[in-house]
């Protein structure tokens, strides 16, 4: 999967874990800005993306994955390797 596909991905995902529209997803998005990104809804939120980038994150990986910046960081680093 390329880097450009990935971004798309993860707005759609995003928007619907958190039952935002994907118009008000971005980079910025975070758990400080999102009241429903709570503990509950950011394993659904990996468990989502897991599935839709078929990829899989390491724990250490998640704990970062606090923005849809810092997610598609990690995800591209998945990609690179």
């Amino acid at each position: 999967m390329s880097r450009d596909l990935i971004l798309p991905k993860i707005l759609q995902t995003v928007s619907v874990v958190f039952d935002m529209d994907v118009e008000d997803v971005s980079l910025k998005t975070s758990a400080k800005n999102v009241a429903k990104w709570d503990s509950l809804n950011q394993v659904k939120l990996i468990v989502a993306l897991e599935e839709e980038l078929d990829m899989e994150f390491e724990p250490e990986e998640i704990a970062e994955m606090n923005s849809v910046k810092a997610i598609m960081e990690v995800a591209a680093k998945k990609i690179t390797q």
